[in-house]
């Protein structure tokens, strides 16, 4: 019998450990391979942002040159003067190359050709060599001029014109142009003629050579065409072209016909997209999973023989153990151990572990109870501050209606006053409805009606009161939006302005937007916005402090929105070229 115990421990302990090792080790496969596969395709993420990133170096180094040379006075004076028919050519030719030789550093000169020219003729070039036979056969060639018009050259910027062959020698040769106007130094709308900036293939192509030959890059231009492969036969990438999920301002990844890439948008509009093969991939992860599996196997076998030996010398004390248990009565419901070799250890494990989780278990419901009580006083201390200069010039409003005698817009304006005031000197909750915030927002719109008079006006698109009476927000959401207008919109620009505030609801949340017809919020202040709105998130006792309607009150509001829905909440700020400002706020339901 004692040895059918000890076998039947031993068969059911090797069991359960047997499908223990086949778990971790099927687990810890599959995490080595998700591991593998993430750490290589991020590894592919960053070549292709250093390679998106040495292109666009190279670019801004040719955009710079192409800069400098147009925009110099002698470059501008000098095609100036060749429009003239009485221009000195010689005093000419040693300006236009004192400029030249002081962009031709030893850097440039071998990478670049540098070359000033005009529809009349006018041709200047320093850099890599050029045939001088050959341009002085184009320049003299009747479709020089129609040739000229039909450079790709763009006002007051640069343009790109992509591996065409060479227009200053007859070798055949690829360069990517850059290209900007030279203009008249008195009218800078007259252009007088164009700097180019040439990069040969070859030294294109070096960015997109790597040392690992498994990546392959390529360049797309904005229709998605090849324009430059690191590799010879481009015959696997054609899949690339004309792909939209591969057109993408952002960067994305994927496989493509057993082909892993990933793509990175350029400033000029281009694409890079770099590859590498899937059976590259599992080249790497087979090795590694198959060492798992054989230290899986060797594992189990220790383990085995292990248990074998710990459960037959643990058979005799499970026996006494087994005695013991017998006494065990509702009279006395403990084990009397005390004259056993081998306590028991699971009994003593038990009991540790549920002290120590009835310890755990009180810690944390302290922390949660501080935490809570914590987030409340940060929402409370972001809610509580108004800008009292709103106060002082709504009183100079008053006193001015006051002498004009205009008895019924200052009970108007005190109504106004004293509903705003009420509003947030309440402290009762925290949190109110939408309907609530609107009335206090009409309320502040009506008193700077009041100030501006026809200098300003607004609008609310509002959805039926039982909508916006069901949504709850923080107290004094919607003020700094509409005092960031004020402050910041409409300082730069004339009026008359405009503040338009819509609400509505779909399926799947509420919306709320404020829109103005000010200056607009640039792309760095936005990114500013983004800034303070983390700094304030991840330390909110130390930035709680520099929180008020005049100063940061966007981030205020985004704050106390993100503190109350987290990953519910969402927003916006569009900003279009033409001016004005758009803040838009979504609370998801689900």
């Amino acid at each position: 019998m004692k040895s059918n115990f000890h076998k039947r421990i031993f068969i059911s302990i090797s069991i359960f450990i047997a499908g223990i090792t086949l778990t971790c080790v099927t687990f810890l496969s599959m995490y080595t391979y998700r591991s593998l596969e993430r750490q290589s395709n991020q590894n592919l993420a960053q070549l292709c942002e250093n390679t998106a990133t040495e292109f666009d170096s190279l670019i801004d180094e040719m955009n710079k040159l192409a800069l400098y040379a147009s925009t110099s006075r002698i470059v501008m004076d000098v095609f100036m003067d060749r429009n003239s028919p009485d221009a000195s050519g010689i005093a000419v030719n040693q300006d236009i190359f004192t400029v030249l030789n002081s962009l031709s550093t030893p850097n440039s000169s071998n990478r670049f050709r540098i070359s000033l020219y005009s529809v009349n003729g006018t041709f200047f070039s320093t850099g890599i060599p050029y045939s001088q036979q050959y341009v002085t056969d184009k320049l003299t060639d009747a479709s020089y001029r129609s040739w000229y018009d039909t450079l790709p050259v763009k006002d007051n910027s640069y343009s790109l014109e992509a591996f065409h062959e060479d227009y200053w020698t007859d070798t055949g040769e690829k360069y990517l142009s850059l290209y900007r106007q030279i203009f008249d130094p008195y009218l800078i709308t007259s252009s007088n003629g164009i700097a180019e900036i040439q990069c040969p293939y070859d030294t294109v192509r070096e960015l997109f050579q790597f040392q690992d030959s498994q990546y392959q890059a390529l360049l797309l231009d904005t229709q998605g065409q090849i324009l430059l492969a690191s590799a010879d036969d481009t015959g696997p990438f054609q899949s690339f072209e004309e792909n939209e999920i591969i057109l993408s301002s952002s960067p994305r990844q994927g496989v493509l016909d057993g082909l892993i890439y990933s793509t990175c948008a350029l400033n000029d509009g281009y694409y890079i997209v770099i590859t590498q093969s899937q059976a590259h991939i599992w080249d790497v992860i087979l090795p590694q999973i198959t060492v798992i599996i054989l230290m899986g196997v060797v594992t189990l076998i220790l383990i085995l023989a292990i248990v074998f030996t710990i459960t037959r010398r643990s058979t005799e004390p499970l026996r006494k153990l087994t005695s013991e248990i017998r006494l065990v009565s509702a009279a006395t419901p403990t084990l009397h151990l005390d004259n056993i070799d081998y306590p028991d250890e699971v009994y003593s494990l038990n009991q540790a572990f549920s002290q120590m989780f009835d310890r755990i278990r009180a810690f944390t419901d302290k922390i949660v109870a501080v935490k809570t009580s914590e987030m409340r006083a940060h929402m409370i201390a972001l809610q509580a501050q108004m800008n009292p200069h709103f106060l002082y010039n709504m009183m100079a409003v008053i006193k001015a209606m006051s002498q004009e005698g205009s008895n019924a817009q200052i009970e108007a304006a005190c109504d106004y006053l004293v509903r705003m005031l009420r509003y947030t000197s309440s402290y009762e909750k925290s949190d109110v409805t939408l309907e609530d915030e609107l009335d206090y927002a009409s309320c502040y719109l009506a008193l700077m009606k009041m100030r501006y008079e026809d200098c300003f006006e607004y609008r609310l698109d509002l959805p039926e009161e039982s909508i916006i009476s069901k949504l709850i927000l923080p107290r004094l959401t919607l003020l700094p939006l509409l005092e960031n207008s004020f402050k910041h919109g409409f300082h730069a620009t004339a009026p008359p302005w405009r503040i338009v505030i819509r609400c509505e609801k779909t399926p799947a949340a509420y919306r709320i937007s404020v829109t103005d017809n000010g200056c607009g919020i640039p792309a760095d202040k936005q990114e500013k916005i983004k800034e303070n709105l983390d700094a304030l998130l991840q330390n909110p006792d130390k930035k709680i402090s520099k929180l008020t309607f005049g100063g940061m009150g966007f981030v205020n509001t985004l704050a106390r929105l993100t503190l109350k829905y987290k990953e519910k909440f969402h927003f916006e700020i569009l900003s279009p070229t033409d001016g004005g400002a758009s803040i838009i706020l979504e609370v998801n339901e689900s």
